[in-house]
């Protein structure tokens, strides 16, 4: 579909754009944009649609103009950088390529403005000429849309008659030969669409809908595409499938798991009691596409689009002055509703997240267009080029699961053993104390009813509603891990990983990062073990005063408050003061296990309680979740605390609990891995010899 929106930096017309793609019966794979009006690099916020990544080429020197395409991110595609021109106001041109059902295809906009002289004319038939020789030598099926503004029904027009010739020359058609911008005085075809595919059936057409002073126009092919599949497939928790999904649990008898020693046989009985019921209850259903969730446009702003576009085809099959002025207001009741739903539903969207500063900055962020997406990319696997999905997972599982390896590996050996750091071993030893049902009901209340899940797909929402006799059985199985400490169940060891893009060239797997999914059972029983953990070290005084980070009734108000007090009082006291600033590259990622392991003995979790800790760190793997495709290459970890977890985070600050015994002449502050080293002197020789 291509559109001379006019531009995207005019709120109005963005909405118009949103309500148009959210009421088309057909999701269109490449949207291309004219007139975009955007700077250069900078997108702006109204840029963001829900199911679409963007690409824009915008102006550097003037203003106005631009290109851009909106790409169904579910779709792998690459920037043809040789077909993408900016020479403002006379060739302005954005091109891609991307593979569907196994052919290649080629599609781009051009924009050309209007009121040009004789030079500007040939400038641009060169650079046209130029770039169908390159598209021909591609030999692929390509489509170009855009607003030309050569109205290809004056045929008598000399600059016209070249335009189209040099189209016809390389084997491109004209799709679209009806008026597409039409006034009071005029109705010409200036927006058009080109093809040298000639193997598939296309069916063009424009559309009433219109944003600016031009009509949409669109091309549909028959060309299928495989990745339409690769959305991810949900199941339906709706409220009558989790009642029903709690009355079925209830009738299960538990006798089974209760009477076994072994926790992972005991849990696998218990999941098999669960899963039956769980994929009778929770079947998948069909997903909805990202474009159809404009809450906003409701069936009241609906009827009102169709009156607008009943009484603009009225118009323009009598152009009379009543006709004129009723499209005329219809319109502009359109454009008004468009932009008060849209206001009152953010309204009432900021008011209801007012108490929740996160989601309150996800509304932001989404409105400001920073929006992290799951898209698909073609990816760089040794050298090639590839869009298979489960090659790109397997190598996303390869690339995460060695590169905080490869990091340990260039370390440099520390001068003094980490142990001399330590402390004098705690004389207290913890007790991993046993469970039971309403520590379990409460510990499952406390989280957040999220969708995201691990390996077993049950998300906390399902957990939340588990019948009494399976809390039971849970509470029986967390017992036999917490009695023979040797035993963190193997199932809870898998971590399912989705990668999320990042910056950078979206063909290099290092500019994505890993998201962890593990599975709400396993983050019960961290939380009961967090619990434990914590309380003892709190009794025992066992954290940092210099540690900020993961700790009741600290944050990062705290640190902060801390560091201008520490500067504040160097100066006062007329000390030279030096900040230096860590970033620890993967420093989750790469803690050593053993070295873990010691430093947990040092405070005081010993026996059953540190075997429990072995065994939780031990045996761990992950795959790559791609859309429907997960990697077959099973990725061993050998290093780090598990992102995602509970512990992990606990875990490491007991890990670097001892950093401020390292230094001699200065104050750590940190949150975390986020490190700030306070140095103060008298004088500046001073200060570089301290630091």
């Amino acid at each position: 579909m291509c559109v001379n929106i006019r531009s995207l930096a005019n709120p109005r017309n963005f909405s118009k754009l949103e309500s148009l793609i959210a009421n088309m019966n057909i999701k269109p794979t490449v949207i291309c944009v004219n007139e975009t009006w955007i700077k250069q690099k900078k997108p702006g916020i109204h840029c963001y649609l829900p199911g679409y990544n963007f690409i824009s080429n915008s102006h550097v020197i003037t203003t106005g103009g631009g290109v851009g395409l909106y790409v169904d991110n579910k779709i792998p595609h690459s920037l043809c950088n040789d077909l993408t021109i900016m020479k403002e106001k006379t060739f302005e041109s954005l091109f891609i390529q991307f593979e569907v059902s196994n052919t290649k295809i080629v599609c781009g906009t051009i924009y050309r403005s209007p009121g040009q002289d004789g030079s500007s004319y040939n400038d641009f038939h060169n650079t046209l000429t130029a770039s169908l020789s390159k598209i021909n030598k591609m030999r692929l099926p390509t489509y170009i849309l855009g607003d030309f503004n050569f109205n290809l029904l004056d045929t008598n027009n000399i600059h016209v008659d070249n335009f189209t010739t040099s189209l016809f020359e390389n084997s491109f058609i004209p799709l679209i030969n009806k008026p597409t911008r039409i006034t009071g005085t005029v109705s010409t075809c200036i927006d058009h669409i080109w093809t040298n595919n000639h193997k598939h059936k296309t069916t063009s057409s424009i559309l009433l809908d219109a944003i600016s002073d031009h009509l949409p126009i669109m091309v549909c092919t028959n060309v299928k595409t495989k990745h339409r599949n690769m959305v991810p497939r949900q199941r339906n928790f709706c409220n009558k499938n989790i009642e029903k999904f709690k009355t079925n649990l209830s009738d299960i008898d538990i006798s089974g798991v209760m009477t076994q020693n072994d926790p992972n046989q005991a849990y696998s009985l218990l999941t098999q009691l669960i899963g039956q019921q769980f994929v009778n209850c929770f079947p998948f259903s069909p997903t909805k596409s990202e474009h159809e969730t404009q809450v906003w446009f409701d069936q009241e702003l609906h009827n009102i689009q169709m009156l607008k576009q009943r009484s603009y085809k009225k118009y323009m099959n009598k152009k009379t002055e009543c006709r004129k002025e009723k499209y005329n207001k219809v319109r502009n009741l359109y454009t008004h509703m468009l932009t008060k739903k849209k206001q009152e539903h953010y309204h009432k969207l900021f008011t209801s997240t007012k108490q929740n500063t996160k989601r309150t900055w996800a509304t932001i962020n989404k409105l400001l267009g920073r929006v992290k997406t799951k898209s698909t990319s073609p990816m760089i696997i040794d050298g090639c080029i590839t869009t298979e999905p489960r090659k790109i997972a397997n190598h996303f599982n390869q690339y995460f699961g060695t590169v905080a390896k490869n990091l340990a590996v260039k370390l440099n050996p520390p001068k003094k053993p980490f142990h001399s750091y330590l402390s004098k071993d705690c004389p207290n030893s913890m007790f991993l104390y046993p469970t039971c049902p309403g520590e379990i009901v409460q510990t499952i209340q406390s989280m957040q009813p999220k969708l995201s899940c691990g390996f077993d797909e049950i998300p906390v929402k399902v957990i939340k509603n588990f019948s009494e006799n399976i809390i039971l059985a849970l509470s029986h199985v967390i017992n036999l891990s917490f009695r023979t400490g040797t035993t963190f169940l193997t199932d809870f060891k898998q971590a399912k990983v989705i990668p999320i893009y990042k910056k950078g060239d979206r063909k290099l797997a290092s500019n994505y990062r890993p998201i962890s999914l593990l599975s709400n059972l396993s983050k019960v029983v961290e939380r009961l073990v967090y619990n434990r953990v914590y309380s003892f070290l709190i009794t025992t005084n066992f954290f940092s005063n210099s540690q900020f980070g993961f700790r009741k009734q600290h944050s990062t108000s705290h640190v902060t408050t801390k560091l201008i007090a520490e500067v504040t009082e160097n100066l006062n006291n007329k000390n030279h003061t030096l900040g230096i600033f860590l970033d620890l590259s993967k420093a989750f990622d790469t803690i050593d296990h053993k070295i873990m392991l010691k430093k947990l003995y040092a405070c005081g979790i010993r026996g059953v309680a540190l075997d429990w800790f072995e065994s939780y760190l031990g045996g761990r793997s992950q795959h790559v979740f791609y859309y429907d495709f997960i990697s077959t290459n099973k990725q061993g970890i050998s290093l780090g605390v598990p992102q995602g977890s509970i512990l992990g985070p606990l875990l490491f600050i007991i890990y670097v609990n001892d950093f401020p015994t390292c230094l001699h002449y200065s104050t750590p502050l940190m949150f975390a891995d986020d490190t700030t080293i306070i140095v103060s002197a008298k004088t500046k020789d001073e200060l570089k010899k301290k630091s």
